[in-house]
């Protein structure tokens, strides 16, 4: 599965598109980052399905970024468990460098992905290769 070479302009022009609001430079700036580390992980590993391409902007990060009204103002924090490829704890790192975020997934290829793409962004979010399960009683 190999998603389409962008160039910034492009990907911003897609991302606006979709998210029908505009972001700070910084935040478009680690999402263009996301989205050239996905391009390069995601035919290694299982990181989005074939049907997802096409509507990638509008299904991954606009939904995403459809969150953001109704996040706290000022600091909080985000825990997005089985983050995957970064939907939507990822995107919502770089639209608010306000949260600490925490991403935890539990297959080590994936949480090798999202440590690289934070730490290419310079985000601030943190990656936790874990699983999540309910305590035994």
């Amino acid at each position: 599965m190999n998603l389409p070479e962008l160039s910034r302009e492009a990907f911003d022009g897609k991302l606006s598109d979709a998210a029908g609001s505009s972001l700070p430079a910084f935040a478009v700036a680690a999402l263009f980052v996301h989205y050239q580390e996905l391009r390069r992980w995601a035919p290694k590993i299982d990181l989005i399905g074939p049907g997802a391409i096409p509507e990638l902007f509008e299904r991954h990060y606009a939904e995403s970024l459809g969150v953001l009204p109704w996040l706290p103002a000022g600091r909080f924090r985000l825990l997005d468990v089985g983050s995957g490829a970064g939907f939507p704890g990822f995107v919502l790192a770089a639209a608010r460098p306000d949260a600490k975020v925490w991403l935890v997934e539990p297959r080590e290829r994936r949480a090798a992905f999202l440590a690289a793409a934070v730490r290419k962004a310079r985000l601030g979010a943190h990656v936790v290769a874990a699983r999540v399960a309910p305590e035994s009683a």
